[in-house]
């Protein structure tokens, strides 16, 4: 599956893997960021991060892609600001700031074509 998706990535098409097990999704995320890590898609290193709603927890790194599950307004630094809607996908661009252990902040992320 992982490999059919990477070949559907690699030709430009907008595609998903899917699973009904958390287990399965772990491991097909695993085996996904080891393939674009092997590639230089995305950086080797990464942060966990856990939301405080959400039992699971996600590893994330600068060119990993993300789906947005909240609707918010961001503000940058040169004043630009931007919509972000749930379902929206983005791409982690620069890892959080350090915080204390117990209260991780989720990377920079920006959405395609965002002026961020």
């Amino acid at each position: 599956m992982v490999d059919d998706w990477l070949t559907h990535r690699d030709h430009g098409h907008d595609v998903l893997m899917l699973a009904t097990e958390r287990a399965t999704v772990g491991e097909l995320n695993r085996l996904a960021r080891a393939h674009l890590a092997a590639r230089g898609d995305i950086a080797r290193r990464s942060r966990t991060y856990r939301a405080p709603d959400d039992r699971s927890a996600i590893a994330l790194g600068v060119g990993d892609e993300v789906i947005l599950r909240r609707n918010r307004r961001l503000t940058h630094s040169d004043g630009t600001t931007i919509a972000v809607r749930n379902g929206m996908t983005g791409r982690v661009t620069a890892p959080a700031a350090a915080r204390s252990r117990s209260n991780s902040t989720p990377p920079t992320a920006s959405p395609p074509n965002a002026p961020l």
